[in-house]
């Protein structure tokens, strides 16, 4: 597979040929894309890329450090041939519950149902369902709703309803290791 810096100078050069100038709405959508290093592992530098070219350097990206630099979004703008190396790195991104824009997240958390709530309120849409977050230091944060400690965790919802169909020591030997 080609290398992320070396995609990016044939995306420069493709600019260059094709007369685009990045940032202009006229070319095209442009995503500032973090480069060479990703945001996740302390990167600040950012590049301007068309978005279908951004969706591959976030592979690339991904590949190259180790670690899923993808957002979700990227699907359907990648070839097919990026398209198991997507879906490779978007797994990895659901397990360590990385979330767009919260490189802070504390991967190893798990999710109870706080003991207050008796059954999930999955008919009741207006009611809130109320979730404990286990951190490994034993502190345990007890969130308003699912969708809040999403929010708060940097996570999808979804990640948060799979681990609450788990008991507490089933993650905790899951998650933590």
């Amino acid at each position: 597979m080609i290398t992320q810096a070396d995609f990016v100078a044939e995306c420069y050069s493709y600019y260059r040929e094709m007369d685009y100038q990045p940032g202009n709405p006229e070319d095209g959508v442009w995503n500032k894309a973090h480069y060479p290093v990703p945001a996740c592992k302390g990167g600040e530098d950012t590049i301007l890329l068309l978005r279908e070219h951004h969706a591959i350097q976030g592979v690339l990206q991904s590949g190259e450090y180790e670690h899923p630099c993808v957002g979700g979004w990227e699907g359907r703008y990648l070839p097919r041939y990026y398209i198991p190396a997507y879906r490779y790195w978007c797994g990895v991104r659901g397990t360590l519950g990385a979330g767009k824009g919260n490189n802070k997240t504390i991967y190893n958390w798990c999710a109870t149902y706080t003991p207050t709530t008796s059954t999930p309120a999955y008919n009741d849409k207006r009611k809130r369902t109320p979730v404990d977050i286990h951190y490994p230091d034993g502190s345990v944060v007890t969130m308003p709703s699912i969708y809040r400690a999403a929010k708060t965790l940097g996570v999808n919802m979804i990640i948060i309803h799979t681990r609450l169909q788990y008991p507490l020591h089933v993650q905790q030997q899951r998650y933590w290791g």
